[in-house]
């Protein structure tokens, strides 16, 4: 079972959208992963080593 809420929003355009309110945090997050994970291409790709 889910803990979180959300509010609906209904939209002509596609039925409707969820708009959570836990969304910014949550793209907070997928932008702190996905900067982690640039570098750890970065250093895949430059041939540098990794300690963790």
């Amino acid at each position: 079972m889910s803990d979180h809420s959300h509010d609906h929003l209904h939209d002509a355009e596609h039925g409707h959208a969820h708009t959570h309110q836990s969304h910014e945090a949550i793209v907070k997050r997928l932008k702190r992963a996905d900067g982690h994970l640039r570098s750890i291409i970065a250093m895949i790709e430059d041939g540098r080593g990794c300690v963790d």
